[in-house]
């Protein structure tokens, strides 16, 4: 019987991993808007999804004998809200990021991850700061003082800040919409936009993550047919790198040979390992990606000090310093930032509180917080080309966020589909692989905007 993964297997292995009492109707329910981003037009999303599960879960259970397996019941599958997501995800993107050969004899078909506005959760923001009458009164103020003509204006003649106003109105609690950020990854917001909007606001001054080297996809692949630590291990072995002349191939290999030291550790599976052990051993490769850069990497609770700016920006001079949030990444060089990142010990689904928060509110506002000092900073000439980008790491799931300002008043996010850091070495070759070509683009971008 063949070892291979199937296809989104990495998607079905987290689940599998977490689940108490595994179901294909508990499964579409917590990945929901996941399964929504890798959805093709055409396709029967009950016929689909019931045979991966199927495949996904005789291959997770392969060593269980068959009669002890969990069985599969379609019927009990709430098929109408993963239609909703579908339907409420506007264009559908079928397989978003580049995948390393796995299932197939194929390479890499293509070595530009696409970032999609993946949706979440309703009130994806997890946020619970009840809205104060004075937090409005600051929210209409800000509105009020904008310039009409500086406002984003799409073909319909609505105003972006004009429909984000309204809609954050509406909210309970705290949204990104009220700092003026534009996520269409959240549900509710993208409801306030007609699908022709949807696209144009997508596609307005976009800032695509930038190709990952040829070299390195060809060298990523030769991974990924591997499935045991030997052949693996003697992958690495095969020759070294120079550091100075091929930093991205030594990179890479520095960071399977870490990889696999975590199963030949046994590492694995996440049990009470602190946030600290996860970062310093699984989540290695995004700190020495910037080995070769200007860009300095720190960890362990670091404050931004472009938020605290911010937060602090009213004070008077009596008054003590604001501090502001701290993150588990932080990525800067002198006085200025290009990033953060948090991390969290468990991948709850789509819809866990802290990953919809740090996705809809923190690390965002973080962000535009990184992004304005940036901006403030830069050249007129250069302002419209500067973005910052953040990951979040749930567990073993992973995701970038890009922001950008294509307008006046208004900041973007953005973000990729997930992908996983394998917890199985049958997987290290293709789920690393794609891992390691993501970092290497977000990496890139980075250092455009430096």
């Amino acid at each position: 019987m063949s070892t291979t993964a199937p296809y989104l297997y990495d998607i079905f292995e987290a689940y599998f991993r977490s689940a108490e009492d595994p179901s294909l109707a508990r499964f579409v329910s917590a990945y929901v808007n996941t399964l929504a981003t890798y959805h093709v037009q055409g396709d029967n999303i009950m016929k689909v999804w019931s045979t991966r599960y199927a495949k996904a879960l005789a291959h997770y259970f392969r060593d269980v004998p068959e009669k002890d397996r969990p069985t599969i019941n379609g019927t009990e599958v709430n098929w109408g809200e993963l239609a909703l997501a579908i339907l409420n995800n506007g264009d559908q993107v079928a397989n978003p990021q580049p995948s390393l050969s796995t299932a197939s004899n194929s390479t890499v078909a293509s070595n530009n991850t696409t970032i999609s506005n993946s949706t979440t959760t309703s009130n994806s923001t997890g946020s619970t700061i009840t809205l104060t009458p004075a937090f409005l009164d600051e929210f209409r103020k800000v509105h009020s003082n904008m310039n009409d003509d500086l406002k984003w204006g799409m073909a319909s003649g609505r105003k972006v800040e004009d429909v984000l106003f309204n809609f954050g109105l509406k909210c309970q609690h705290e949204h990104a919409a009220h700092s003026f950020i534009l996520d269409l990854g959240d549900l509710d917001l993208k409801k306030e936009f007609t699908s022709a909007e949807v696209r144009e606001l997508k596609e307005h001054n976009a800032h695509p993550l930038p190709p990952c080297p040829n070299r390195l996809l060809e060298y990523l692949n030769e991974y990924s047919k591997l499935e045991t630590i030997r052949e693996l291990v003697a992958q690495t072995r095969k020759r070294t790198y120079d550091f100075e002349t091929e930093f991205e191939l030594d990179w890479a290999q520095y960071s399977m040979q870490s990889a696999l030291r975590l199963f030949q550790g046994n590492f694995f599976p996440l049990t009470d390992q602190t946030e600290a052990d996860i970062i310093r051993r699984i989540w290695l490769f995004v700190d020495t990606a910037f080995d070769n850069s200007e860009i300095s990497v720190r960890t362990g609770e670091m404050e931004s000090l472009a938020s605290s700016n911010r937060r602090s920006g009213g004070r008077s001079a009596g008054d003590r310093k604001i501090h502001s949030h701290r993150t588990d990444f932080l990525f800067k060089h002198s006085n200025q930032e290009f990033g953060c990142s948090e991390v969290g010990k468990k991948d709850c689904g789509d819809s866990g509180t802290k990953e919809v928060h740090e996705l809809g509110l923190k690390c965002t506002k973080m962000m535009k917080d990184q992004l304005v000092q940036l901006i403030n900073d830069a050249p007129s000439s250069q302002k419209e080309d500067l973005v910052v980008v953040g990951l979040i790491m749930m567990g073993l799931k992973f995701r970038a966020l890009v922001l950008d300002r294509p307008s006046t008043y208004i900041c973007r996010s953005s973000r990729t589909a997930p992908l996983w850091f394998p917890s199985s070495e049958r997987n290290v070759g293709s789920q690393l692989g794609a891992l390691l070509a993501l970092m290497a683009q977000v990496k890139y971008l980075k250092i455009a905007t430096r």
